[in-house]
């Protein structure tokens, strides 16, 4: 898998909805809020951001889920601050917590540029992005079980 074609794709695919995306966050920033992220405008711009990664890895032939988690267990509403994913890309071999990384950077960026102030500290969260592994142990027992109130399988 090629980094700079992930990320370029991921920015691309963010790009399509870049309109609806900055509403929703101008939106979710314009009202003042405890718990900003707790919102349904942050909860809404997360799915489409997790989709635009979601394609990027699909084309790649790795299966993505996404996690509605908190702290490592299954969410009890909204979902969290963060977008948990699970990818599994069979027959490669990915350095999951570098591309996460990677991904972290250039999306915080991009989205910070849609508000003109950085987004984590807007928002009051500590990251956008967090990746996993399918084959962690908790996310790996969801999975199994076709859990869809926790995994939600992208491709």
């Amino acid at each position: 898998m090629n980094l700079d074609d992930l990320v370029g794709c991921v920015i691309n695919n963010m790009k399509r909805h870049d309109g609806e995306l900055r509403r929703l966050l101008r939106s979710l920033l314009s009202s003042p809020s405890e718990v900003p992220w707790s919102r349904l405008e942050w909860q809404r711009a997360k799915y489409i951001i997790a989709r635009g990664i979601a394609e990027c890895f699909c084309k790649n032939n790795c299966r993505v889920y996404l996690l509605e988690m908190h702290g490592g267990e299954p969410s009890d509403g909204l979902g969290d601050k963060d977008i948990d994913m699970a990818i599994d890309c069979p027959g490669e071999k990915i350095n999951i917590d570098f591309i996460e990384n990677i991904l972290e950077k250039y999306v915080t960026k991009y989205l910070s540029g849609l508000i003109g102030g950085e987004v984590r500290r807007e928002l009051k969260i500590p990251n956008v992005v967090e990746l996993h592994t399918s084959d962690e142990f908790l996310i790996k027992k969801h999975l199994e079980a076709r859990d869809k109130r926790y995994a939600i399988k992208i491709c």
